[in-house]
C-alpha cells in the first residue's frame, strides 16, 4: 500500500507506505536533510512506513537567483536574462544536483564568472573628459545648448565601443560553451 497527502500551506508532503524488510537492517526511523534544504523524517508505525518531508527551498532560492513575479516576463526577456538563467542553473547543479559535480567544477565555475561578467563602464578619467562641469551653454530663452564636442571624445566613445565589442565576444563565446554543456546537466 502507498497513499501520499500534500498540505500546500505548509509546503508539507506525508507519504505512507507498506514496509518490507530492508535486507541491509536499515533502520526504520530517522531525520535527514533533503538536497533541497528540506527536513525528511522516517516513523515507524506498526506494518508502515511514514514519511514527511519538511518545507524546502525552490530552487531559485537555493541558488541566488532573484525571483520574478510570474513566467511572462522570461518570454519577453529571455535574451537580456539568459546569462543569470545559465548561471543559476550551473550553481544549482554544481551545488544540489546529482551531479559528479568534482568532475565538472572548473569549468563550470570559469564558466559562472564569464557569464556574470559585467558590461564594461567608462573609466574615471573618460567620464571627467565626458561630463565635464558646464557642459552646457545656456540660452537666452532659458533652453540649454550642449557644447561642440572634441577629438578626445571621440576617441574615448570609440575605446568604450572596441570594449564593448570585446565583451560581447566574450558573452557570446560563453553563452556557446553553456550550450554546449547542457547534455550533462541533469538531476
Amino acid at each position: 500500500m502507498y497513499c501520499s497527502l500534500r498540505v500546500p500551506l505548509l509546503r508539507w508532503w506525508l507519504s505512507i507506505q507498506t514496509h518490507y524488510p530492508d535486507p541491509d537492517g536499515e533502520p526504520r526511523w530517522g531525520h535527514a536533510r533533503g538536497r533541497c534544504r528540506e527536513h525528511v523524517w522516517l516513523m515507524p508505525l506498526g506494518p508502515w512506513d511514514i514519511t514527511l518531508h519538511g518545507r524546502a527551498q525552490p530552487y531559485w532560492k537555493l541558488v541566488g537567483f532573484e525571483r520574478k513575479p510570474s513566467v511572462d516576463w522570461m518570454l519577453d526577456e529571455f535574451d537580456a536574462s539568459f546569462n543569470e538563467f545559465a548561471a543559476a542553473s550551473l550553481r544549482y547543479h554544481l551545488d544540489y544536483s546529482v551531479l559528479d559535480r568534482e568532475r565538472f567544477r572548473e569549468s563550470f565555475e570559469d564558466l559562472i564568472a564569464r557569464l556574470s561578467e559585467p558590461r564594461p563602464r567608462f573609466t574615471e578619467e573618460e567620464m571627467a573628459v565626458l561630463e565635464p562641469p558646464g557642459e552646457f551653454i545656456p540660452q537666452p530663452d532659458g533652453s540649454f545648448r550642449m557644447k561642440p564636442r572634441v577629438g578626445e571624445e571621440r576617441a574615448i566613445y570609440d575605446a568604450q565601443q572596441a570594449r564593448e565589442d570585446a565583451w560581447h565576444e566574450r558573452i557570446q563565446q560563453a553563452r556557446h560553451d553553456f550550450i554546449d554543456i547542457l547534455p550533462h546537466l541533469w538531476s
